[in-house]
């Protein structure tokens, strides 16, 4: 199975495979074994489970946008950028 980039999945189809990957870590399975199941990476899954002993539930819903430059803000010039 292809690996899946979660940051390209809108954040309803994250927020469905979290509680997937930590489902299956609880029942037993290896990070690589959930990874090749769900079509994630091992990093991927590792970071689900650690976020989620981490926060309980609230570590599986989606963080927001992670960088909010990219919706709808351009600069539209070079001054503009090397300004920052």
């Amino acid at each position: 199975m292809n690996h899946v980039d979660m940051r390209k999945l809108s954040a309803a189809a994250q927020e469905g495979r979290r509680p997937q990957v930590v489902g299956l870590r609880e029942s037993g399975l290896t990070y690589d074994a959930i990874a090749a199941r769900v079509g994630l990476t091992r990093t991927g899954v590792f970071d689900i489970c650690r976020r989620f002993a981490e926060q309980g539930r609230a570590g599986l819903a989606s963080r927001g946008a992670r960088h909010p430059a990219r919706e709808g803000f351009s600069c539209p010039s070079r001054k503009c950028r090397s300004a920052l």
